[in-house]
């Protein structure tokens, strides 16, 4: 009894505390902030708890799910996307199962499991969530290079609901007139909307720069993201390309380890495992044989039960060496 729940606020630095909440949405606050501030255990506790007394749901589950990958508890993950399988709103969970098969290089599962997923039929207050997962796919698919596949895929997402994602994803598979059409309506539409301003805006101006060869032009348009680069990877992935386009790795590298180091940021995300293939690169380009190996066998080893023989990105048709 009497127990509380401290944790560090992932923005600010300011404490927050919760004595026993009262309900689902004070656990998920809760587990939020603590994987946010660093702290995936206590996250993953909290998740429990809440499941314990009976706080249960999707959201909790993918909560969970997140927590328990950045503690590399892969049989915890396992469970719970079998929990979300037998339930047809679990919609988050399955999107989870595919975004994990990509950062694991399971690009066969990822879209067989992506199949499963346009095939189910989910409730109709799920379509936006829905139409938002399919377009987060589709950038990762796109920044792995599997542009076909994210070209396909960004098919099934109406103009109208295409998202800061799906515009991103746009201009890293070529189609720039899309993307930034995409950009003017979201522009009119959230322009004054301050994470809009600040973050997801510019990182679809940076992905168009990059496209059209601009990577300065990129890192001026991403000045103002630096204050979510502990909520999200989007801005300094985009900067460490813009920076390894300039030929400076070792300022590409100030950005790529913003991910590599702070897993718990995204867990799920795709980046990360990118951003350890280009942190890699990145050392082995300023001559650093021994940081360069160490990202290189961080990235083997979530890449144990990857596919053979698929080109990995960015490094000019390099293959996955073989076990």
């Amino acid at each position: 009894g009497g127990l509380v729940w401290q944790f560090q606020e992932s923005h600010g630095g300011g404490r927050a505390a919760l004595e026993h909440p009262g309900d689902l949405a004070g656990y998920l606050n809760l587990a939020r902030g603590q994987l946010q501030s660093g702290h995936p255990e206590a996250a993953q506790h909290s998740c429990e708890l809440a499941i314990s007394n009976k706080f249960d749901g999707v959201e909790i589950r993918d909560l969970l799910v997140q927590s328990m990958y950045a503690r590399h508890d892969y049989a915890g993950v396992t469970a719970q996307l079998d929990w979300g399988r037998k339930r047809p709103e679990a919609l988050a969970l399955h999107l989870d199962e595919i975004r994990i098969a990509l950062a694991k290089g399971q690009i066969h599962r990822a879209n067989t499991l992506l199949v499963e997923l346009r095939g189910r039929e989910y409730p109709p207050e799920l379509a936006t969530q829905y139409q938002t997962g399919l377009a987060l796919i589709a950038r990762e698919l796109a920044e792995a290079e599997l542009n076909p596949a994210s070209v396909e895929l960004l098919k099934s997402v109406p103009a109208a609901s295409q998202d800061a994602n799906a515009a991103v994803a746009l201009a890293e598979d070529g189609d720039t007139a899309q993307s930034d059409e995409d950009l003017q309506r979201l522009t009119q539409t959230h322009g004054q909307e301050s994470n809009w301003k600040i973050d997801l805006l510019p990182e679809i101006r940076a992905a168009l720069s990059l496209t059209q060869h601009k990577p300065q032009q990129a890192l001026d348009t991403l000045e103002t993201s630096a204050a979510y680069d502990r909520s999200t990877f989007g801005p300094a992935y985009l900067r460490s390309k813009a920076w390894m386009a300039l030929a400076k790795p070792e300022l590409a590298q100030n950005e790529l380890l913003k991910i590599t180091e702070h897993l718990y940021i995204d867990p799920l995300s795709n980046e990360y495992p990118l951003a350890l293939l280009a942190s890699a690169r990145a050392y082995v380009l300023q001559n650093q044989a021994d940081p360069a190996r160490t990202q290189f066998e961080r990235l083997a080893d979530l890449w144990k039960d990857a596919d053979e023989g698929w080109p990995l990105p960015g490094i000019g048709g390099l293959r996955r060496p073989a076990e």
